[in-house]
C-alpha cells in the first residue's frame, strides 16, 4: 500500500487500519520532526511500525530506532526494506537503564503498547510477559553526534528510562519529544514532580500546539489529559 505523509510517499504493510487513517494521526509529531531534523540525527525510542523513523529518515543524516516488541520490530524492518531506506539503524532491544535483560509487558504483540511497566487495569492488562534484551540508552546516546531530536514514547517505561538519562540530559541538553503515560506510572505523583523539575531546570517546555508553558502548566497537564511535550 502506498501512503503519503506531507510530501513524503511510503510503501507500507501490516497495521493497515493505522495506515489507512494516517492523515488523522498525530500531525504534531511530524511537525516536531520538521522543526528539529535537518541533516542531523533522530533517535526514535519506541519506534513501533516505523512511521516516525521512516518520515524522519528523509530529513536526517541518520536515524536510530529502538523497538523491543518482536512483531512490531518485524513490521518496522519490513517497512524500511519496502522503501529501500539505508540510513536507519535498527535496534531490536529495549532502551533502559542497563545493558541486560528485563520483562516486556504486552497486551498483544505488535499493538504499540508494550512496556517495561506492568499494567493491571482490564482495558490495557499486559497479560503476556516476554524477557527482552535492554541497552543502557545513555551510553548509546553518548556515542552519537549531532542529535537533532530524541523522541520517547514507551508506554510508561519513561519512568525507568528518563531518570537513567539525567546526567546525560543535564550535560548535553538534547532536544526531546516525550509522550508521557502518567496513568501507568508506579509512583505517579513522585514521577510527575521529578519530570517537572528535571525538564523545567534544563529546558523551555512546549506543548504540542508549540506554545511555551510553565512548570505548573506541565504538572497540571500530566495530571490531566495533556501528556505529550517537547523540550528545547
Amino acid at each position: 500500500m502506498k501512503i503519503k505523509i506531507n510530501n513524503i510517499e511510503l510503501q507500507v504493510e501490516n497495521d493497515m487500519t493505522f495506515w489507512n487513517n494516517i492523515s488523522d494521526w498525530e500531525k504534531y509529531s511530524f511537525e516536531i520532526i520538521d522543526k528539529f531534523i535537518n541533516g542531523n540525527t533522530f533517535v526514535d525510542i519506541g519506534a513501533w511500525n516505523g512511521v516516525l523513523s521512516m518520515y524522519a529518515s528523509f530529513k536526517a543524516k541518520e536515524v536510530h530506532s529502538f523497538e523491543p516488541d518482536n512483531i512490531a520490530f518485524k513490521n518496522l524492518e519490513n517497512n524500511i526494506k519496502l522503501n529501500s531506506i539505508k540510513n536507519i539503524v535498527l535496534n531490536n532491544v529495549g532502551a533502559s537503564n542497563i545493558n541486560g535483560v528485563a520483562n516486556l509487558y504486552v497486551r498483544s504483540f505488535g499493538d504499540s503498547i508494550s512496556s517495561l511497566i506492568e499494567r493491571k487495569e482490564e482495558k490495557y492488562h499486559s497479560h503476556i510477559i516476554e524477557q527482552i534484551k535492554t541497552i543502557n540508552i545513555s551510553e548509546y546516546l553518548s556515542e552519537l553526534n549531532n542529535i537533532g531530536l530524541i523522541k520517547i514514547d514507551i508506554e510508561g517505561g519513561e519512568e525507568i528510562v528518563i531518570p537513567s538519562m539525567q546526567d546525560y540530559i543535564v550535560k548535553n541538553k538534547p532536544k526531546m519529544y516525550v509522550s508521557f503515560h502518567p496513568n501507568w506510572f508506579t509512583e505517579k505523583e513522585k514521577s510527575i514532580n521529578y519530570f517537572a523539575e528535571l525538564f523545567s531546570s534544563n529546558y523551555k517546555i512546549f506543548n504540542i500546539s508549540h506554545n511555551e508553558i510553565t512548570k505548573h502548566d506541565f504538572i497540571n497537564g500530566l495530571n490531566g489529559k495533556e501528556h505529550s511535550y517537547y523540550f528545547a
